[in-house]
């Protein structure tokens, strides 16, 4: 019976030590997250990736710490680091959406087109109506003159959300540059008739024979 008592009062302490512990590594990965905001919230971004490395060795989440290392990078135009980083999150959590979102802005930054249109591509594999995505390769398609491809993903904007100005844009010109100007006009005409003053559309209404 004594030696049953004992062995009781060493389980009971090993959980209150264990338990112990997890509550310093939880306070620990609060703290260092916190400090990380602070400096980035100062640009001072060397000084949060270094804050971010109490996070990670007191067992902090290796995607959510990944994922934040990759937009620190990205934040100081470090768009190597970026691409590591947001990979490695990626490479976390198979299927995550963000990480790749953070490759397709960190390739276009770096103006490496072809991997940034990859990884456009990869997020709409994962998520087929992804506005950030669709929107980014339409942009990324139209600045190479592929106007006929840009055109089908503002069309797909457009018909989800018909009252974004930058797709109905987007596939106005794509159409006037097809030389469907017949379907470009209402395009630009409705788009004037919400904003007067925007960008090119009176240019491209006149273009397409509005009067």
């Amino acid at each position: 019976m004594k030696h049953l008592l004992i062995l009781i009062c060493l389980i009971n302490s090993s959980g209150l030590t264990l338990a112990g512990q997890h509550a310093d590594r939880l306070k620990a990965q609060q703290e260092a997250w916190k400090k990380s905001i602070a400096s980035e919230l100062r640009k001072n971004y060397d000084q949060a990736i270094t804050d971010l490395k109490d996070y990670t060795s007191n067992n902090g989440d290796k995607y959510n710490a990944a994922l934040r290392l990759g937009w620190l990078y990205y934040s100081k135009k470090d768009y190597a680091g970026a691409v590591k980083y947001y990979q490695l999150a990626a490479k976390n959590s198979q299927g995550a959406v963000t990480p790749l979102l953070g490759l397709m802005n960190s390739y276009r930054a770096a103006k490496q087109t072809k991997e940034a249109v990859r990884a456009c591509k990869s997020v709409l594999v994962l998520d087929k109506t992804n506005y950030t995505a669709t929107m980014t390769l339409a942009g990324m398609l139209y600045d190479a003159k592929d106007y006929r491809n840009s055109g089908l993903q503002y069309a797909k904007i457009n018909k989800l959300y018909p009252e974004d100005l930058g797709a109905m844009s987007g596939l106005g010109w794509c159409l006037f540059y097809e030389d469907r100007k017949s379907r470009a006009l209402p395009i630009f005409t409705r788009l004037l008739g919400m904003s007067p003053n925007y960008a090119f559309a009176k240019q491209g209404y006149n273009l397409c024979g509005g009067k």
